[in-house]
């Protein structure tokens, strides 16, 4: 039923850990509306471990879908996709990426 050597098992766990790891970032915020300063102290006394698991998880996920696309990549190949098209992809993630976290942020 479930396979714990699957690339796609490894991805799966990652992402929904790291998506706990969010949650619990923001506890302090909620925690801040509700008035519970002892909920606050602990959280923010826990925060800086959760970014560092948190960017753990995030490169660990990340290095899991690049196994991924080398398994899958002769069968990208002969659907039509060229080998070139992940590091353009990312290349274009990251031209793009930055433009637009400077528009957000004013």
């Amino acid at each position: 039923m479930w396979n714990p050597h699957s690339v796609m098992f490894e991805v799966a766990w990652c992402v929904m850990l790291y998506t706990t790891v969010l949650s619990l970032e923001f506890l302090p915020i909620l925690f801040e509306r509700l008035g519970w300063q002892k909920a606050i102290k602990i959280s923010k006394a826990i925060t800086v471990p959760l970014v560092g698991i948190g960017f753990i998880l995030s490169t660990l996920h990340q290095s899991s879908l690049g196994s991924l696309y080398l398994i899958l990549r002769p069968s990208c190949i002969r659907c039509g996709i060229p080998p070139c098209c992940p590091p353009y992809s990312g290349s274009r993630r990251f031209q793009q990426g930055w433009p637009w976290s400077f528009l957000k942020a004013a």
